[in-house]
Formats: C-alpha cells, structure tokens, sequence
C-alpha cells in the first residue's frame, strides 16, 4: 500500500494520520496476517518512510524527519520480534536513538542498519533500547580527516557498539572515504565469522587499530592489491600470534608478479593462518609482465612460494593464480615440478573460464596449489 502525504501537511498531523491508519487496519481487517505501508511526501514525492507488521519479518525504513516521527508513534503496533530496522543517510544519531528507545526494552529487533553518513557510529548507548541482535553500518570518512584521527574514531565506535548494545552478536562497518568516497576497510565481528577487508592505506591504520577488538578466531581477512606488502604485514601483526586466521586472501584487479603480491608474508608475530590465497577467478591474477624472462618469472615465484610455505605459522594450503606467456607458464611447470617442498605438496592445473554475452570472451591462468601432506 502507498501513501501520499500532501506538501502542504504538517508533520505532526501525518503522523497521526499515519498510525490511526495502520490501527484501523491492523484492528480492523478480519484474518490480516501481513501490512506493508509506503509513505511519500514532499514536493517530489520522495520515499520518507516503510513499514511492514507481520508476524515473523516485521520491518521499519526510515529516510526522513517525518518518517522518524511517524515511527515512533508506531512502535506500539509492532510485535515483540523486529525483523530490521534501517535508518537512511539523513536520520541522525539523535533521531535513531529517539526511535530505538520507542520500540523498547522489551522488544527484540534482528537487525539495525545505518546508511551512509559520518554519525553512524554515534548515539548506540541507552537503557531504553531493544536487544538487538546485528549492527551494520556504512559509515562516511570525511575527505578532509587525517587517516589516524579517521581509524581512532572508527576503533572509538565500534568499541562503544559492542559494550553497550544489547543482545548483539554481529557487527558489521563498512568505512568509505576520500573525494571519491571508495571503499577503505570492512570488518564483521561476530562469533563464528569475523573478518577484515582492507582496501586502502586508510584501511590498513583502521586495522591495526581494530585488531585488539578482534576475536581469538577470525574467518577472513582480505587485501587488495593496492594494499603495500608493508601494509598487508603491519594489519598481520596487529592480529598478532595468539589469533588464528583462516584464511587471508589477496584479490581484486589483477597485478604484476613485480609489484609485491609475494612479498611480505613472513613476521615471527603473524596469527596462525590456514590458507593463504592470492588470486581469484574472473577477478585477479598475477600476472607475468612481457618483458620478464621466463626463467626469472619462475624464479621469482619460487622464491615467494618458498617464502610464504616456510614463513606462514599453520599453513595448511597455498593457493595462487599466474597468468603469463606460454614460455613463461612452462618454466613456472617445470621448476616446481622438479622442487620438493619440505611437507609441502605442489599441484599445478591450467584454469580457463568465459564469460560475456554467449561466453564469446575467454581467459586463462595457472593455478598453483601448495597443501600441507597429512
């Protein structure tokens, strides 16, 4: 159902007008087991708020001033279980608090998020407020915040969030930053799946700084390619060595096996890490530039395989996609075929996938495998 809400009605009197509707309906209609409610207003009859009441997936999406006002009028109606409730970029701390501490003590809510905007990480601290189970935030750095004051108010937040909310068990903030607003890290700390994305100098600051907050067990942590080995070794050690990881992955757009993919995997004060994979299908490989010798390419891949099975606490498997020239690929076969790995075993397969309109576009990647023998 869609509402239109005349430019010309006060806020106050649409809301009321608003939950007296919904009470009739809700009281009313013989057998109803499920209410969905748009509402629209202003001169462009912009989205300002939805709510659905219903039994097992109730849910409130807040985008304005008026949705926030009419929302807590509504808390009443909901029923003792909230699916979610999502507040847009332009309700602030104050109102999602406002509206949280409506719906209650005494009501559970699945799922709070938070779209795009600096504030996100304020406002989560009050008696009054639902259990709440997950957290997810998308959270805007300033262009203009220096990275430490950036990662300090990330870590100062998060920390907040997980002592003061109620019944949470996963959190998940995802920072963007800078002119462009991209994407610089990512981290979910749950029970069972806790991971780190880092996609940016910025990210790596953020990690380090979070990594104390991290469980004894994280599922993933993530590196892009643009991410220095420096810095992919500094979030490492943050984890430090009484953390177990399970996997850390290198991926994203594809790189030179001469810019640092198989550098800096070694530190006494690494976590324990399962697997390390570095390259993905249809998204990364490491490639082999044109003007690099094959033997040297070879070379330079054992050296890192090398690296990385010797140096990484707990490995279990290495996983790594190359893509070079024929001569190249050959050598690469031919040096690890003849090495013997201590507890190592190596498997090397060629990789080839389409896709496209009609799978027309085609590519091809060597996938070298290095897995521990039991």
């Amino acid at each position: 159902m869609g509402l239109s809400v005349p430019d010309n009605m006060d806020t106050s009197s649409a809301c009321e007008l608003i939950r007296e509707g919904i009470s009739s309906i809700v009281d009313g209609v013989r057998g109803l087991e499920r209410l969905t409610l748009y509402v629209y207003g202003g001169a462009a009859q912009k989205g300002l708020l939805s709510v659905t009441i219903a039994s097992t997936d109730s849910k409130l999406y807040i985008r304005s001033g008026l949705g926030v006002a009419a929302s807590r009028l509504l808390a009443e109606k909901m029923p003792s279980k909230i699916k979610e409730v999502t507040f847009g970029r332009h309700v602030s701390a104050a109102d999602r608090r406002s509206v949280l501490e409506e719906v209650g003590a005494g009501r559970e809510v699945g799922l709070v998020t938070v779209g795009e905007q600096y504030g996100a990480l304020d406002g989560w601290r009050s008696d009054s407020f639902p259990s709440i189970r997950g957290v997810a935030i998308v959270l805007s750095v300033p262009d203009g915040l220096e990275a430490s004051a950036a990662a300090e108010r990330i870590r100062d937040g998060i920390s907040s969030i997980v002592s003061d909310v109620r019944g949470l068990e996963r959190l998940t903030v995802d920072a963007y930053s800078g002119a462009g607003q991209q994407r610089s890290s990512s981290v979910t700390i749950a029970s069972t799946d806790s991971e780190l994305h880092i996609y940016s100098a910025l990210g790596v600051t953020v990690g380090r700084l979070l990594a104390e907050k991290m469980p004894s067990k994280v599922k993933e942590v993530m590196f892009e390619p643009t991410v220095s080995p420096e810095g992919r070794r500094s979030v490492l050690e943050g984890l430090g060595v009484e953390r177990e990881v399970g996997t850390v992955r290198l991926t994203g757009p594809s790189v030179s096996l001469t810019e640092g993919a198989l550098d800096g995997w070694q530190s006494d004060n690494f976590p324990s890490i399962g697997h390390v994979r570095i390259g993905e299908a249809y998204t990364m490989d490491v490639e082999v530039p044109n003007n690099l010798e094959a033997s040297a390419a070879a070379e330079l891949i054992h050296g890192g395989i090398s690296s990385i099975v010797g140096g990484v606490r707990g490995l279990k498997c290495l996983t790594l996609r190359v893509r070079g020239s024929n001569a190249a690929d050959a050598a690469i076969r031919q040096l690890l075929r003849t090495e013997v790995f201590a507890h190592f075993t190596i498997d090397t397969r060629e990789r080839r996938w389409r896709w496209g309109r009609n799978f027309r576009w085609s590519s091809y990647a060597i996938e070298l495998t290095a897995t521990r023998r039991s």
